[in-house]
This record gives C-alpha cells, sequence and structure tokens, in this order.
C-alpha cells in the first residue's frame, strides 16, 4: 500500500500494525543475500523508519548503512554494527533526548553520529 505525505499518520500506523520492524529486517537481509553475489558491495541508506531498519540490518552482512532521523534506534542500542555506519539525528525530535541516544551510539565501533541543527525530517524537501 502506498500513502500521500499528507497521509505520514496512516502510513506509519500502517507500518506499525501491519508489517512491524522484524518482518521489514528480514526482507531486507534476504535482499540482501540475493544480491551478495552480484555486487561487490552492498550499501543501505535509510530514512527514518528506514533508518532505523538499516541500523538494525548493521550486523547481517551489509557494506555499510547511512541512517537519518532513525527515532527508533533508541530501542535497538544492544546492536553492534559490524560494517561502517554513519547516523544523522536532528537536534529537535519530540520522542526522545537525541543527546541521550548519541551518548550512547559514540561508544560503538564502527559507528559515527552527526547532530544536525534542525527537525526530524530535514532531508525532505516537502
Amino acid at each position: 500500500e502506498s500513502f500521500s505525505y499528507d497521509q505520514e499518520d496512516k502510513a506509519y500506523h500502517y507500518f506499525m500494525n501491519e508489517i512491524g520492524f522484524t518482518r521489514a529486517l528480514n526482507e531486507v537481509i534476504n535482499i540482501v543475500n540475493l544480491n551478495r553475489e552480484k555486487y561487490d558491495h552492498i550499501f543501505i541508506i535509510g530514512f527514518s523508519i528506514g533508518a532505523t531498519i538499516a541500523w538494525m540490518s548493521s550486523e547481517y552482512g551489509v557494506d555499510g548503512i547511512i541512517g537519518f532521523y532513525g527515532s527508533r534506534i533508541r530501542n535497538h542500542v544492544e546492536i553492534e554494527p559490524s560494517c561502517t555506519t554513519l547516523l544523522f539525528f536532528a537536534r529537535h525530535e519530540k520522542s526522545f533526548c537525541v543527546l541521550d541516544l548519541e551518548e550512547k551510539l559514540r561508544t560503538k565501533q564502527n559507528t559515527s553520529v552527526e547532530i544536525i541543527e534542525a527537525e526530524h525530517g530535514f532531508m525532505n524537501p516537502y
């Protein structure tokens, strides 16, 4: 199912109720595994929910991830990326303290965190 930009809340609830992070992660891992022989390197770029899924996949044989404002990463701080990981967060998030999350992530190997003076969604021109 697809959603327009003005249906952001509906899209988020659809994802959380109908798909979920575990199913999405399994699909990403499957795609990576199906394409591993075809490509020398596989990188994942994700935004918001996609950034959290990219973070979760960082332990499963990808070569690098870039994540933008993956606010649910805060629920998966136990992950130890086995690949180069670059995370961008907006300094101003409504649902959590970015600086608390940054403190937890900065000590992880292979992980760089950048805080941007902006709000969630800062890369989206719409």
